[in-house]
C-alpha cells in the first residue's frame, strides 16, 4: 500500500518482525505506515545515513523505522542514527517518552480533508471518516487537546509551488544520484551508468519517459 514502504508496513503489521524500515522521498514511510495502524517518523535530513539506499531524490530521500508501538520507533531511531551527523546532544530517545505524554499534546485537524472536494480528487471513504472521527473522540478523552482548524486551503497554494518545483528538481537530482550510486557497485557489475540503463531497456514501460528525460539532462545538484 501507498508505495516504496508498503512490503516493510504490511509484514510489521503481520507481526512478521518487530522494527520494519522503509525510505521515504514523498511519503513512503507515512502512508503505508498510516494505512496498516503503525507508528513511523521521517527522520529529520541527515540524521540517518543514506548508504546502501538507492536514490530516487537524495535531497529527500530518507529512511526511517516502521513498528507497533512508540517505545519500539524511539529504539529504532537509536539504532539508525547516523552518530557522526547528529551533532551534539542526547539521541537517546527513549528517556523522553512519558506514559502521560498525550496530555501535552495539542492536535489540530482540518475537517475539509473529511469532505468530498472535486477540484482536488478528494472522495474519502464513509469507513474512513467513520474511524478518524472515532481516533479524535479517543484522542480527547485521553487528555489531547483537539481542535477544529482552517489549513489546507490557506497553505494549498504554497505547498503546490513547493511540489511543483520538488518534481521539477527530480530528474537532475535522480541522475546525479544514481550514477554516483552505481559508480560505487564492483566494476565487475554490468550496468554503471543511467545511461546503461536506458540502454539495457530493461524497465518498465511506465518509467521510460521519466528515466529518458533524466538522462537527457545537463544540469547538476550542488
Amino acid at each position: 500500500v501507498y508505495g516504496s514502504s508498503g512490503g516493510s508496513a504490511a509484514a510489521i503489521a503481520s507481526s512478521l518482525g518487530v522494527i520494519g524500515l522503509g525510505t521515504d522521498t514523498y511519503g513512503s514511510l507515512v502512508q503505508p505506515a498510516s494505512a496498516t495502524a503503525l507508528v513511523t517518523l521521517r527522520p529529520t535530513q541527515g540524521l540517518v545515513a543514506r548508504a546502501g539506499i538507492a536514490p530516487l531524490m537524495t535531497l529527500q530521500d530518507m529512511p526511517g523505522p516502521m513498528t507497533r508501538t512508540v517505545s519500539d520507533a524511539a529504539i529504532a531511531l537509536e539504532l539508525l542514527v547516523d552518530k557522526t551527523q547528529s551533532g551534539k546532544g542526547s539521541q537517546d530517545y527513549t528517556k523522553v517518552l512519558k506514559t502521560d505524554g498525550l496530555r501535552a499534546l495539542h492536535v489540530g485537524w482540518d475537517p475539509l480533508v473529511l469532505q468530498e472536494v472535486a477540484a482536488l480528487g478528494w472522495q474519502p471513504s464513509k469507513d474512513v471518516v467513520a474511524l478518524f472521527n472515532s481516533a479524535v473522540s479517543q484522542l480527547t478523552l485521553a487528555g489531547v487537546n483537539t481542535k477544529q482548524v482552517s489549513a489546507v486551503m490557506p497553505l494549498l497554494p504554497s505547498l503546490q509551488d513547493l511540489s511543483n518545483a520538488s518534481f521539477a528538481c527530480m530528474p537532475v537530482d535522480f541522475k546525479q544520484g544514481i550514477n554516483s550510486y552505481l559508480s560505487a557497485h564492483p566494476t565487475a557489475a554490468p550496468i554503471k551508468s543511467l545511461a546503461d540503463i536506458v540502454a539495457s531497456g530493461r524497465f518498465l514501460s511506465s518509467a521510460q519517459a521519466f528515466l529518458t528525460s533524466a538522462e537527457a539532462q545537463t544540469d547538476s545538484v550542488q
